[in-house]
């Protein structure tokens, strides 16, 4: 269950901007809540906005951080990270892009998050509330510094296995360390559909699908779908 996703510097959002599912104390709809101990939570939630306010991007921000937990221990070295940065400024597009999502799965919460620039992750984190108190499965800061408070000596073995451009969550969950494995398959279980994500999931450009034979397939969705 998706509880909490924050994004900063990327696309078009500048500063740290949060999509939180968080229900406020109103009552008047509780079959759309998700009662856990004394929190409760939203079943869905809806982004409104003008017309290229952003909405998009807050979704495309998420596919971005979902699609790189799951890709980049695939990432050759020295390659850079193909992020997108906000650009109308001087400063920004230098600064690292930040991504951190909170969420519970098999009744466990986690929080973790990631901040990088074109050339490293930063930054990378994780917790998770096994009692309802935080602790430390992994700390990284400037890159190379890392911080381990269980399985100290499996954790460094798989932190000298990750270069500065990929995720250490990606590549510990690779080498199937048990602890981040409940994370990956969270990620790995998110559908988000976005003009993005789409064209990657069919292996195709943007442009492909105004061609013929694709925009018939999209028609006989669209009938089906009685827009």
């Amino acid at each position: 269950m998706l509880i909490q996703f924050s994004v900063e510097n990327f696309l078009s959002i500048k500063d740290n901007v949060v999509l939180s599912l968080l229900a406020s104390k109103d009552n008047e709809h509780p079959e759309h809540l998700i009662v856990d101990g004394n929190k409760k939570h939203l079943k869905s939630a809806v982004i409104y906005g003008a017309n290229a306010s952003g909405k998009s991007n807050v979704l495309n921000a998420f596919w971005f951080m979902v699609n790189y937990v799951l890709t980049s221990h695939n990432q050759q070295l020295h390659k850079t990270i193909d992020r997108s940065p906000f650009k109308f400024d001087r400063e920004t597009p230098s600064r690292p892009s930040s991504f951190e999502v909170i969420f519970t799965t098999n009744g466990i919460r986690y929080a973790y998050g990631f901040s990088v620039t074109d050339k490293a992750v930063i930054e990378e984190y994780l917790y998770y509330y096994p009692n309802g108190r935080q602790a430390l499965i992994f700390e990284r800061k400037d890159t190379k510094d890392f911080r381990f408070t269980v399985d100290v000596d499996e954790q460094n073995t798989l932190k000298d296995r990750t270069s500065a451009n990929k995720l250490y969550l990606s590549v510990a969950s690779n080498w199937s360390y048990s602890k981040v494995i409940p994370v990956l398959e969270w990620f790995a279980s998110c559908q988000i559909i976005t003009k993005h994500s789409v064209a990657d999931a069919y292996g195709l450009e943007a442009e492909q699908l105004k061609e013929g034979d694709y925009r018939h397939v999209i028609a006989s969705m669209l009938r089906v779908a009685d827009f």
